[in-house]
């Protein structure tokens, strides 16, 4: 369960705009002015104005919620945002095939794709949507820095000036699968609950390997962070880019 009302007025404290990810992406974009990019399950789309007027940048979520209020939010601003409630799986159905230069899945949104047999669909179908030499970017934590052999296990706390952020993962022994919940602690000390018992699936680099080779994609990058350090066991993230 993912309590989405409350997530909406939490979720630019939690996941601001970054130059950092925006710099990554374009670095990928060379002399690609007007490239068409897709942003899966993108959430409140933290992306600068600058961003958006100079690429042709297509917006999917499976919440309504998050592209109503884009729709409002992009939509007749001086860019060519198209944004639609799609669930990720479902984007092949609906989008054309060879035609984005890259598509990116930010902030961990992955592994709410439940398990490694949808998300090899996702990137299969993604792969299907991309030009010759096109990029899928994933941006992800670095599970395997955590004992996943534990019954809780505990992230660390996420601050901004309006409160705090908690996230645990919890283990089915019987399924082998994992529960996410989270609850935003603000400044007035009320918790809110946003998300309970949600299952995800702890996606790592042996995984995407794995995935991308059975897939047939052309090569497969892995950094610790946007500034494209090398990616090790200590890393805080696992940024992945595959190459079609």
């Amino acid at each position: 369960m993912v309590n989405i009302v409350d997530w909406l007025d939490y979720y630019s404290d939690f996941f601001p705009h970054q130059d950092v990810e925006v710099e990554f992406i374009e670095s990928y974009l060379e002399n690609q002015d007007n490239a068409k990019l897709l942003y899966v399950e993108c959430g409140m789309a933290p992306l600068s104005k600058d961003f958006l007027s100079k690429y042709d940048v297509t917006f999917t979520d499976k919440f309504s919620e998050y592209t109503s209020l884009l729709n409002k939010r992009l939509i007749h601003k001086n860019n060519r945002a198209h944004i639609f409630n799609l669930d990720p799986i479902d984007i092949a159905r609906y989008l054309a095939k060879d035609f984005f230069s890259t598509i990116f899945c930010l902030h961990n949104k992955m592994i709410f794709m439940q398990d490694d047999v949808l998300i090899k669909k996702f990137l299969f179908d993604s792969k299907m949507l991309l030009k010759e030499n096109g990029k899928i970017i994933l941006g992800l934590s670095n599970f395997s820095k955590y004992d996943l052999q534990k019954d809780i296990i505990e992230f660390p706390t996420v601050k901004s000036s309006r409160g705090s952020l908690k996230v645990h993962l919890s283990k089915d022994k019987e399924l082998v699968s994992y529960r996410l919940s989270g609850e935003i602690i603000p400044s007035n000390g009320k918790t809110i609950q946003i998300s309970q018992n949600e299952k995800v699936f702890p996606l790592g680099l042996e995984t995407i390997k794995k995935i991308a080779e059975e897939l047939k994609f052309s090569s497969v990058e892995f950094f610790g962070d946007y500034l494209k350090s090398p990616f090790n066991k200590n890393s805080s993230n696992l940024i992945c880019v595959l190459t079609k």
